[in-house]
């Protein structure tokens, strides 16, 4: 494909001119989960420390939780499994709590199922806002010990919402640890750092790898998604760094105006439009809880209509009369890739912007030190995780020829918010969490299920820089096929009418816990 200057700035007029108008955007999302549509569990709270490691610090905070007690049948230290709620406000695994794999494991073994929200997420918040001083507490290590003290006390505590819980015969139950993706490494790390009081955990997609520059996400999302999308997307990228790195300020702007995102920097406008990339670890074997955004943008990148016929099949088409003739040029696939990828873009993020940009504008007195779970987030990738999402490097030959994201997406600009909100000036400390065995990661009765599609798979135990894992009822090793993230955590409440695929996966749950259970210790 041979692209002129003038060719393709005359293209991108020839594109705004039947149907686009200017706008002025701000570069970030509203992407809020509604929780009103989760089961209604009643909250119970646990007066947890703020400082595990400071004996003189006696300040604490109100750790949120919900119980699960169904299939309890009032015998004495039946199992706990406990649902690590992760880096999102708990409510949002209620559903899992209510139907999903905890429910089914209590449900086989007369258990007991509970989610614990995670410090400085939902209610769960030992400050009231959100500040550098504040933070410092919202470590790896703190959040731990937040499960180990409420695994110890559990059975101290009160719960008049769950009459048939009698707390007083669980003082000798065998806790079991659950969690998805952040959640998952805390499960396995909760088992191999406590095995005296975690007697088993299931790390679903569990990052035990943390990792700078995860620019191995798009990659991952190149090597499994649907090949004709992908490469729609490759070649829509290659166009966009080309006009990119032109030293002209008009087809860039042209180029913005297209997608909808007038008034954003080469960066930010890079940075929005893999919008519809972030949706493909929210795919799932369940329609109604699966995220569509990145098969509908798929559907629109990569389909057929009016604009690929012309586009295609018109190989010296001249866009503009006015044009010189050096503009006729065969656009092709790429350039209807690049219109259906504006098109998208405009429609599905560019509206939420200018929604989000009014919001601001309305809400003069925001806070930036409010309390929400993307600063808490945030502030834990910066100072632990990392996990920077960006394009290949140069020396991943393959990856870079073909990436879906724009080569300016750098590390340097991937993670220029750590300084600029949370004023941090160093790399994140990844050291802290793979020194808790990485990619090794592992103990008798710990269970870890990936799905081979995930974008997240590099940074878990079946990633392709790890040794292969053979599986057993002692350390089962599972990978879904086709799957993406903790597909396995959710579930219906009569599992025998779940696919097959994830039937299967929860019927050997099932049996290696029941087996982990009637072990002797």
């Amino acid at each position: 494909m041979r692209i002129t200057v003038v060719g393709f700035i005359c293209f991108l007029g020839f594109s705004l001119a039947i149907q686009y108008t200017p706008r002025t955007l701000r570069s970030h999302l509203n992407l809020d989960i509604d929780i009103t549509t989760f089961p209604a569990y009643t909250a119970n709270h646990f007066h947890n420390r703020v400082d595990h490691y400071n004996e003189s610090d006696t300040r604490d905070f109100p750790q949120r939780y919900w119980v699960n007690s169904r299939h309890y049948d009032g015998a004495p230290n039946p199992p706990i499994f406990l649902l690590e709620a992760g880096e999102t406000d708990g409510v949002a695994r209620l559903d899992a709590l209510d139907r999903g794999i905890v429910n089914h494991l209590a449900q086989a073994t007369n258990g007991i199922a509970i989610v614990l929200e995670h410090r400085y997420y939902g209610d769960s918040l030992p400050f009231k806002i959100f500040t550098q001083d504040t933070l410092r507490y919202l470590t790896y290590n703190q959040s731990l010990e937040d499960s180990v003290k409420f695994a110890r006390d559990f059975h101290t505590l009160y719960h008049p919402h769950s009459a048939s819980l009698n707390t007083a015969q669980l003082n000798q139950s065998r806790w079991i640890v659950y969690g998805g993706s952040y959640a998952g490494a805390r499960a396995a790390h909760l088992r191999t750092l406590h095995p005296d009081l975690f007697f088993g955990g299931i790390g679903s997609s569990a990052v035990v790898h943390a990792e700078d520059d995860y620019w191995r996400y798009f990659d991952m999302i190149r090597l499994h998604q649907d090949g004709g999308c992908v490469n729609a997307l490759s070649q829509a990228v290659q166009l966009i760094d080309a006009v990119l790195d032109l030293p002209l300020a008009l087809p860039k702007h042209a180029l913005k105006r297209l997608f909808g995102l007038s008034g954003l920097s080469d960066e930010d406008f890079v940075d929005t439009i893999t919008y519809p990339l972030a949706f493909v670890q929210g795919e799932n074997w369940d329609e109604e809880v699966s995220a569509h955004e990145f098969q509908s943008f798929c559907n629109a990148t990569a389909g057929d209509g009016l604009v690929k016929r012309l586009l295609t099949f018109t190989p010296n088409f001249t866009l503009i009369p006015t044009c010189p003739p050096s503009a006729s040029l065969p656009l092709g696939h790429a350039a209807y890739a690049l219109v259906q990828y504006a098109r998208w873009i405009d429609k599905h993020v560019a509206t939420q912007l200018r929604a989000a940009q009014v919001r601001d504008r309305d809400a003069t007195n925001a806070d930036a030190s409010a309390p929400s779970s993307m600063r808490a987030w945030g502030y834990q990738v910066c100072t632990q995780w990392g996990y920077f999402q960006g394009a290949p490097p140069v020396t991943a030959r393959e990856a870079y020829a073909h990436r879906l994201v724009s080569k300016r997406l750098t590390l340097e600009q991937t993670s220029s918010y750590c300084l600029r909100d949370y004023n941090i000036t160093h790399r994140p400390h990844i050291e802290e969490v793979n020194s808790l065995g990485d990619f090794q990661t592992h103990a008798h009765r710990l269970a870890f299920i990936d799905g081979s599609a995930d974008p997240w798979r590099e940074a878990t135990a079946h990633s392709s820089r790890a040794a292969d894992r053979l599986d057993s009822i002692g350390e089962p090793s599972i990978v879904i096929p086709k799957g993406t993230h903790h597909w396995d955590e959710n579930g219906w409440l009569d599992r025998t009418q779940e696919p097959p695929l994830i039937r299967n996966v929860h019927d050997y749950a099932v049996s290696f816990v029941s087996s982990w259970l009637e072990e002797r210790v």
